[in-house]
């Protein structure tokens, strides 16, 4: 899924009970931490607790919410990983070719 800044979860077909999350989800797309080499380290939490509490969710969703937010956190990381992995130019050992 490509989203853009004004992309909204009503936009893709969501089951209802992952809307909150998805919704959270992509408002949180500028919120990555970025380590020292320019890869994404992981989303800023506590803009992800504001982003929540905007959202005006109460605590129970705001639970499931979160956790909703970090497996979806943990599956885009891993496959902007596999990305980075299958554009970096191949190395070989020292001497072959």
């Amino acid at each position: 899924m490509v989203s853009t800044p004004n992309a909204k979860a009503a936009d893709y077909d969501i089951l209802p009970l992952n809307v909150d999350i998805v919704e959270a989800f992509m408002a949180l797309q500028t919120q990555w931490r970025i380590g020292p080499m320019g890869g994404r380290l992981g989303i800023d939490y506590q803009a992800a607790a504001t982003v929540l509490e905007l959202l005006e969710l109460d605590r129970e969703q705001r639970r499931i919410a979160f956790d909703g937010i970090r497996l979806m956190e943990l599956a885009a990381l891993e496959t902007m990983e596999n990305g980075r992995r299958n554009t970096e130019p191949k190395r070989h050992p020292k001497g072959r070719r």
